[in-house]
């Protein structure tokens, strides 16, 4: 018997880049992932603020309210929520990641079935 639509995992998705957001979600909704997406930041805590998601996964360099603004407004409003970023500028943007406090850094293109695997522990039930 499948689960029902209502408890599979919500992840919110953001970045500019249209493909990016259409492949991500598609690989991810085959994985079982309830995915919704937002092109900046701006529109991704409009949608936090009305649904309720469970990881978010958000790209450092876009238009508007980049990443680094985005994931600094999330962890005071959404404190438990997982975050993960993702940046096609490889490891350069990892120490300021770090020093917003953010664990989990993916460096585009993006190896999906090491970012699977990050989500299936971020979403882990806690024992």
């Amino acid at each position: 018997m499948s689960q029902p639509r209502s408890t599979r995992p919500v992840v919110l998705v953001v970045d500019d880049e249209e493909e990016i957001l259409a492949l991500l979600r598609s690989l991810l909704e085959r994985k079982g992932y309830a995915v919704r997406t937002a092109a900046e930041g701006r529109m991704a805590l409009s949608l936090l603020e009305k649904e309720k998601v469970d990881l978010l996964l958000a790209d450092l360099k876009m238009p508007g309210m980049n990443g680094f603004k985005l994931v600094q407004h999330v962890q005071r409003m959404f404190p438990d929520l997982p975050v993960v970023v993702m940046s096609g500028y490889g490891q350069q943007m990892a120490p300021m990641v770090a020093q917003l406090g953010v664990r989990h850094y993916i460096v585009k293109p993006i190896d999906f079935d090491s970012l699977l695997k990050l989500f299936n522990t971020l979403l882990r039930p806690a024992a």
